[in-house]
């Protein structure tokens, strides 16, 4: 899995963008979890409307 990420494993890009990723996780946490709680609901509703069938 390592040798995927390149000639620098995971101390280059990869590493790089996980911190870049978090670091937008935590400064827009709010935002995030609005998106997430919408996504959360359309497939509890849709599910639900499944089994209503």
């Amino acid at each position: 899995m390592i040798d995927a990420m390149g000639a620098r494993g995971y101390e280059g890009p990869f590493r790089k963008t996980c911190e870049a990723t978090v670091r937008v996780m935590r400064d827009k946490s709010v935002a995030l979890m609005s998106v997430l709680r919408v996504l959360e609901w359309k497939t509890t509703d849709r599910i639900t409307a499944e089994e209503a069938r």
